[in-house]
């Protein structure tokens, strides 16, 4: 059997995030790259336009242009981070796709996704919030994802968040107020 066990602060190993993020998307320097490119095109085209638009001198159109491309970039970036990391995994023959179930049990919060199983008891799940498309519970600091077309319907829904609540500790709920909130609609 091998073992390791310490305390690990929360936070922590955040500093890890970009090695692990290159290792499962691929390097940041081809972002940046696609970005330059964003700029630039932007900025040359802005250079185009400008004296069609009534700027005496063209070269004034390169910097809104390039603010323009950086613009254009940053709403694309997470779409190209999430495309570069299935194309890295997929390369590698690993799995982008995973069955997910998230269980409100009376002993503790159980989140299987794939082959792995965690589990979390109750009184170390701080909150719940949503996010965008998503319920989050948080427990020490570790996110349990719930993508919200997973449930049937709103009345679902709501079930579930009210079942989370109901076995937090008031402390958590209490930082919960905009899914307690929500749940309470039923």
């Amino acid at each position: 059997m091998s073992e390791v066990s310490g305390i690990l602060e929360a936070g922590e190993a955040s500093g890890t995030a970009r090695a692990l993020a290159a290792r499962q998307r691929g390097s940041a320097w081809q972002y940046w790259i696609v970005m330059l490119v964003f700029a630039l095109v932007c900025g040359v085209l802005g250079v185009a336009v400008a004296p069609r638009l009534g700027v005496v001198d063209p070269v004034d159109g390169f910097t809104p242009g390039v603010m323009v491309g950086v613009l254009a970039y940053a709403l694309v970036a997470r779409r190209l981070a999430v495309f570069g990391m299935r194309r890295t995994l997929a390369s590698r023959g690993i799995a982008t796709a995973f069955p997910l179930r998230l269980e409100a049990t009376d002993a503790a919060l159980v989140y299987d996704l794939g082959d792995i199983r965690q589990t979390a008891q109750w009184r170390s799940v701080t909150e719940i919030v949503r996010v965008r498309d998503y319920w989050i519970v948080i427990a020490q600091a570790t996110p349990f994802f719930a993508p919200r077309r997973f449930f049937a319907d709103i009345a679902a829904e709501r079930r579930f968040v009210a079942g989370v609540l109901a076995h937090m500790t008031p402390e958590a709920r209490e930082r919960s107020a905009g899914a307690a909130d929500f749940a309470r609609f039923e």
